[in-house]
């Protein structure tokens, strides 16, 4: 066969080599075998083609030495980086996907559409074959599955937080709820400067080290707000209102009297839920901008 191996559906990669692992091991695999083993019936093809690139089977589908070496090996990410190196050599100096991408188009012999999927293919074998090297794939996949748990972390902090100052609204609690509510916009925010592991807060060298958790720590709101227009997720109608949300946050973090009343403190809400809107699809702005001061 001939170009760079392709699945439809990235997770066909682990199951078919979940399937190596502790499958029985046939005399010849098919595109029926596979069917029979969880692999969906529109991948299958696909997915047995990838064994063969891979060298798992031969051209007939005969099992090779080297599904036998990942199946019995202790160190089945060093099978699977050598079996990287053979179908998708070119891909392995690439600096980033871009290049990838671009390295597919030119070289792998796949048709335009399937550029993507060759690249998603090509990043689940990666992640799974990552066995702690420094190499530039084995760093991506590292930076960026740490990416995608700080940002579900940080919205599911988002929504808490947003519950938590309606909860009390209705408690006519309203300081605890205007801070609350800027908490949950805050986590939104970052969520949205999580790209390239945060690396538009980390701006000097004492900041170049930090962990995410403490590197927000660092960023107050101005600098936050900042931040939010240098990456152009806000305009400058936009900063006047956070600042303005901000300041109100402040004083409400303070115990100073005299405190916010019910409507007021339903219209910061209310004010929240639209910046958040502007900042993405986020769940909470179906609740804008309609009225909660009955929440």
């Amino acid at each position: 066969m001939s170009g760079m191996p392709y699945v439809r559906d990235a997770r066909d990669v682990r199951r078919v080599l979940r399937l190596v692992e502790r499958g029985t091991m046939p005399s010849t695999v098919t595109a029926r075998h596979l069917v029979a083993n969880g692999i969906p019936q529109d991948d299958a093809d696909c997915v047995r083609e990838l064994l063969e690139s891979l060298e798992f089977v031969t051209a007939a589908g005969v099992p090779t030495s080297v599904w036998v070496g990942y199946r019995e090996s202790d160190d089945r990410s060093s099978v699977l980086a050598e079996a990287l190196r053979t179908a998708y050599g070119p891909l392995l100096d690439a600096a980033d996907d871009d290049a990838r991408a671009r390295v597919i188009a030119q070289v792998g012999d796949v048709r335009p559409e399937d550029v993507p999927s060759v690249l998603s293919t090509f990043t689940a074998l990666c992640e799974l074959s990552d066995d702690g090297t420094d190499s530039p794939v084995a760093a991506t996949a590292r930076q960026r599955r740490a990416v995608v748990s700080h940002i579900s972390r940080l919205l599911q902090t988002s929504i808490a937080e947003f519950e938590t100052a309606r909860v009390c609204l209705q408690h006519d609690l309203t300081r605890p709820a205007i801070v609350s509510a800027w908490n949950s916009l805050a986590a939104l925010a970052f969520a949205h400067l999580a790209d390239d592991d945060f690396a538009i807060l980390r701006t000097s060298g004492r900041r170049a080290g930090l962990g995410a958790d403490e590197l927000m720590r660092r960023v107050d709101g101005a600098e936050l707000i900042e931040l939010l227009v240098v990456a152009e997720r806000v305009g400058g109608d936009d900063r006047v209102v956070l600042e303005r949300l901000l300041a109100e946050r402040d004083e409400c973090a303070h115990p100073v009297p005299p405190a916010p009343d019910r409507d007021q403190t339903a219209a910061y809400l209310n004010a929240v839920l639209a910046q958040a809107s502007q900042l993405t699809e986020h769940p909470l702005a179906h609740h804008g901008p309609g009225d909660v001061s009955d929440a």
